[in-house]
């Protein structure tokens, strides 16, 4: 599990139950933390808190290494997915099995525990932030199908939003679905080959980079209805991945069935 703090630190965490920080332009350690479980995703706010999802629970550390808050109750174990930060500080933690609870910057519980009511399907995916207000959560699905998109709104509820999922959403509310990037207007757009959408990406001009098996497609923020979207690149070798797109300033970087190619 990697992360990135608003400091530029390197936040690794491993299943020896050690989260560690590292100085990149130092080439150095900073801090290690032993969070006594095996960690299996972190994320990092930006006020430099990092949220460590282990094998037996929350644990919350400050920019520092030391602990802020731990949690370990209501069926929040095993939780393979990272946890969600809205811009007011508080965040959303989903275990596998599907349970959530939504807590405030302190570690009030304002929401939960919820059952969002996955069955068979285990939640592995990033939850995200929607700009509109609330969290999406994808399912990883229980078949070929895909996994669904469910919404968490401010009161708790939960609602489907979509089925055959194989890309995770974005925070803008676009998501997709089969072979169709959904955008957050209500607009429809049909990519012009089959297959499912793996991979969404959003850049800071509101442009949508879709992958289909080894082809990138990009739509446009200004995209008018009727007209299919215009193919960015295709990759060399390989297909590209599940969640593999990821914009850097002036690039986007691709991971393939083959490795890892960059787009400028």
């Amino acid at each position: 599990a990697l992360a990135i703090t608003p400091r530029g630190l390197l936040v690794a965490g491993t299943t020896a139950n050690q989260v560690c920080a590292w100085n990149p332009e130092r080439n150095e350690a900073v801090w290690t933390k032993d969070v006594g479980s095996s960690v299996w995703a972190l994320a990092a706010s930006n006020d430099g808190r990092i949220y460590c999802s282990t094998h037996q629970r929350l644990s919350v550390l400050d920019g520092d290494g030391e602990t802020a808050f731990k949690f370990e109750s209501f069926g929040i174990q095993d939780l393979q997915a990272p946890a969600a930060v809205a811009p007011d500080g508080s965040y959303l933690v989903v275990a596998r099995a599907g349970m959530a609870i939504w807590f405030s910057r302190s570690g009030e519980i304002l929401k939960g525990p919820i059952d969002l009511k996955t069955g068979s399907e285990g939640i592995y995916l990033p939850p995200v932030w929607q700009e509109t207000g609330g969290f999406a959560v994808s399912t990883n699905g229980a078949s070929e199908g895909g996994g669904r998109l469910l919404a968490v709104d401010e009161h708790g509820q939960v609602k489907e939003l979509a089925k055959g999922l194989a890309a995770w959403p974005l925070a803008s509310g676009a998501y997709a679905s089969g072979n169709t990037l959904h955008l957050p207007d209500g607009r429809s757009v049909p990519l012009p080959i089959q297959g499912e959408i793996s991979a969404l990406a959003q850049d800071g001009q509101g442009a949508i980079y879709a992958a289909i098996k080894g082809t990138l497609y990009r739509v446009a923020k200004e995209h008018k209805a009727g007209q299919p979207p215009r193919e960015f690149a295709a990759v060399k070798k390989g297909e590209i991945v599940r969640g593999g797109i990821a914009i850097a300033p002036g690039r986007l970087i691709v991971t393939t069935t083959e490795g890892v190619q960059v787009f400028e």
